[in-house]
């Protein structure tokens, strides 16, 4: 009962920080004098080789990037909390708030397409991942454990980003901040319920499967970097395609090496940073945390 009523509280605190879609895309005027993303999430310090119009243009580009990144993973978190609501036959709370986290999660994914088509109308094209949707199926095939993790390490990084990148950043475009003002409020209810569901999965879980759960959401961050490094190589492709010029091997590779660490950060190492998610995967497998820690030094900067 307690549980329930857990979620119950989820469910209220979603109705109170439900926004409207069609204002936000309303609003999605974006300014192009301006950056969009902060210095953590886009770094861009040491590329003395691109002039001050080019790192702008990255920065857009990167800000392009990011909010079709936060699109392509919540594909997965839909179908993944779909699958969790439905096990909760006997808890109407629990079923109802998972299914508005799902259906919170579809009204981002409309919100980023929207902002998407925005950024290209000014832009013009951008390179972006594909396989969203194979990438999604590949995931939920793991077991419910190491996904629902992942799951809430991806929903802390928002809060995290949002907080320390966009909040009161008088240096970024208004427009493009208030995107993850939207989204932070309504992913601070879903990281509360990813919680709930972790714990119950781990509710008869042995030491051993926990410690088995974690090496298979290291294995899931692994994968999900690979694709951030693909998403890199599209936006130096992006940028050399808009300014009309080569990179030589240096400076691509200087490119991809700064890039690469500043995604790998924004995606990966802010959310296994964050205090909360240390303190649950602490609270649940010691071991694993460990192993987790250890494996999430090679993405640090």
């Amino acid at each position: 009962m307690l549980r329930e009523n857990e979620y119950a509280v989820c469910i209220k605190a979603s109705v109170r920080a439900n926004w409207s879609l069609d204002d936000a895309i309303s609003r999605l005027d974006f300014d192009f004098t301006r950056r969009f993303l902060p210095p953590k999430i886009f770094g861009g310090e040491d590329l003395e080789f691109l002039s001050s119009d080019e790192l702008l243009l990255l920065n857009h580009i990167r800000g392009f990037s990011y909010a079709h990144l936060f699109l392509f993973v919540e594909e997965y978190i839909i179908l993944q909390v779909v699958k969790q609501a439905g096990g909760h036959a006997q808890e109407p709370d629990a079923t109802q708030a998972l299914q508005r986290f799902a259906e919170e999660e579809v009204k981002h994914q409309r919100l980023f397409r929207a902002m998407k088509d925005r950024l290209t109308a000014e832009l013009g094209a951008c390179g972006e991942l594909s396989g969203m949707t194979d990438v999604a199926n590949f995931i939920v095939s793991k077991p419910p454990l190491p996904v629902m993790l992942l799951t809430s390490l991806l929903e802390w990084i928002t809060q995290r980003h949002y907080l320390e990148c966009f909040k009161d950043n008088q240096d970024l475009d208004p427009a493009f901040a208030e995107v993850f003002r939207l989204h932070w409020i309504e992913e601070a209810q879903h990281a509360r319920l990813d919680t709930l569901e972790i714990q119950g999965l781990c509710a008869s879980a042995s030491p051993a499967e926990l410690e088995a759960a974690f090496e298979v959401l290291i294995e899931l961050i692994a994968a999900l970097d690979d694709l951030l490094k693909q998403q890199v190589e599209l936006d130096i492709d992006s940028l050399a395609a808009k300014r009309g010029r080569a990179f030589t091997e240096d400076e691509r590779a200087r490119l991809l090496a700064d890039q690469h660490a500043a995604i790998r950060w924004t995606f990966i190492t802010s959310g296994v940073e964050h205090r909360i998610f240390q303190r649950l995967v602490q609270d649940l497998s010691p071991t694993g945390a460990q192993r987790l820690a250890e494996a999430a030094k090679q993405y640090a900067r």
